[in-house]
């Protein structure tokens, strides 16, 4: 595993440079997220994968505000718009969801 740092909206790597992203408790900051599921897409391997945290757009002790918080339909809705095919979306605590996302085969 390296860690790279950077921005979502403009990852420092080359084109299908990674089989895995992960994005634990991040899009919800995103300024684009359109911007930032298309560079992570541009940078995964066709066949790879991406695992999304989130938190869950309710009201909560802890957490982002409400309006900054992204719905699980709506990331489902958005990575799909970005051609991503959605494999898993789950609910590990009352406060998060995850998405497992796929980068087709034949891009």
């Amino acid at each position: 595993m390296t860690y790279v740092e950077g921005i979502i909206e403009d990852i420092p790597l080359p084109n299908e440079a990674v089989r895995n992203v992960i994005t634990s408790l991040v899009l919800h900051e995103v300024e684009t997220l359109a911007k930032g599921l298309q560079e992570t897409h541009r940078v995964l391997m066709p066949g790879g994968t991406s695992f999304c945290l989130e938190w869950g757009k309710k009201t909560t002790e802890q957490g982002p505000p409400l309006h900054h918080r992204i719905a699980s339909d709506e990331l489902e809705e958005q990575m799909k718009k970005e051609g991503f095919e959605v494999i898993t979306r789950d609910y590990p605590t009352e406060s998060h969801y995850i998405l497992i996302v796929q980068k087709n085969r034949s891009q």
